[in-house]
């Protein structure tokens, strides 16, 4: 049966060198990335593009971010999340996703129905400013399966 986890991040400010958010699937299991929603929380107009792509390596630094159950019987999720690192996953050159958007109260939301993205075996995926510091939230539902 397949377990559905949400991760977020509030009121964090993107550095375009640096992943918003990394997730890398269990080694022994795959998960789907089913949604990802940003809103902007910028106080004047701010042009940000956040790519969504697969990455390879990285150091871990801290900064794990734990996924919440979306039903309280489940266990933990075994998928892990990092918002920080001391060096920076490797992106793949070939985004899933490349979304254009304005943080001074814009925002964009990838339902994924059909067009989900699978991750197994330890393999990553990155979420990354690469234009634009603007304040912003970011969620992630992920279903493990």
């Amino acid at each position: 049966m397949a377990r559905v986890y949400t991760i977020t991040r509030n009121n964090v400010t993107p550095n375009t060198a640096n992943d918003l958010m990394t997730i890398i699937a269990p080694a022994n299991k795959m998960i789907r990335i089913k949604r990802i929603r940003a809103s902007g929380e910028a106080t004047a107009s701010t042009v940000m593009r956040t790519v969504i792509e697969r990455s390879t390596g990285g150091t871990t630094g801290g900064g794990a971010l734990t996924p919440e159950k979306a039903n309280t019987s489940d266990p933990a999720a075994s998928l892990t999340c990092y918002s920080t690192w001391t060096a920076q996953p490797t992106l793949s050159g070939a985004p899933h996703y490349n979304e254009s958007w304005n943080a001074f109260g814009g925002g964009f939301d990838l339902t994924l129905d059909g067009r989900e993205m699978y991750l197994v075996n330890s393999e990553q995926l990155s979420i990354r400013n690469t234009v634009g510091t603007g304040v912003m939230s970011l969620e992630v539902e992920v279903e493990e399966l």
